[in-house]
């Protein structure tokens, strides 16, 4: 991760919804849905949504799945 994100910016962080959710066999997730702009290291803006999720168990997340895609 390091290799990737250190050559990268991040402006204008916005979390639209983030909730808790239990499921019906007792599994608990937190997700959030994001969006951030971009800075490449050569200084092209894009922006970005991203839709992620961890699953929580004994308080420690376990499991993270995360999805994104370019913001039109």
């Amino acid at each position: 991760m390091e290799t990737v994100y250190s050559k990268v910016t991040f402006e204008n962080y916005l979390v639209g919804v983030n909730f808790a959710v239990t499921g019906d066999n007792g599994d608990e997730w937190i997700l959030l849905w994001e969006q951030v702009d971009v800075i490449l290291q050569e200084g092209k803006k894009t922006s970005e949504l991203y839709m992620e999720a961890f699953m929580i168990l004994e308080g420690k997340i376990v499991l993270m799945n995360q999805f994104s895609k370019p913001r039109l």
